[in-house]
């Protein structure tokens, strides 16, 4: 939750429903100065990465609604907000758009006993699930090999 609001913070704060990149950047880096330039380009990407917002003609928008996320008084955003997620789970988000990740893990489960009787691992599992419904997943592909792997 701390992601999707410190990514509606400057929307909220600017009532806009686009921010070009350097707006936000001014905005975190040295309005609020709660990161520096580069920590800013990491959260946008993060931002991306969870669909949180997009990116239409070089300006950067909010793929939900701002206004019906609440921007604490006072609120800073931790460290967590530019730690990497784990793979799965950030697939797992994206599957899950539309349905819980309860029934999700349901249909990956069913999947590796069914299709595979046991014999594939949950990531490569999900990657199926992923591909069957046409959702991205390159960007974390290696993180899921490294968890198959390690």
């Amino acid at each position: 939750m701390s992601l999707k609001v410190t990514i509606a913070a400057p929307f909220y704060h600017a009532a806009k429903a686009a921010m070009s990149k350097s707006e936000l950047i001014y905005y975190y880096a040295f309005d609020r100065k709660w990161m520096d330039r580069e920590s800013v380009e990491v959260l946008l990407r993060r931002g991306v990465d969870a669909e949180l917002i997009t990116i239409e003609d070089d300006m950067f928008v909010p793929t939900f609604d701002v206004a019906s996320v609440p921007v604490p008084i006072g609120f800073r955003p931790s460290s967590s907000v530019l730690a990497a997620s784990d793979p799965f789970e950030v697939l797992l988000d994206r599957i899950s758009v539309g349905r819980t990740h309860e029934d999700v893990i349901a249909e990956m489960n069913a999947f590796i006993a069914d299709e595979w009787y046991g014999t594939i691992t949950v990531q490569a599992a999900i990657l199926c699930i992923a591909s069957k419904y046409g959702v991205l997943f390159s960007d974390v592909l290696e993180g899921l090999e490294q968890q198959m792997l390690g």
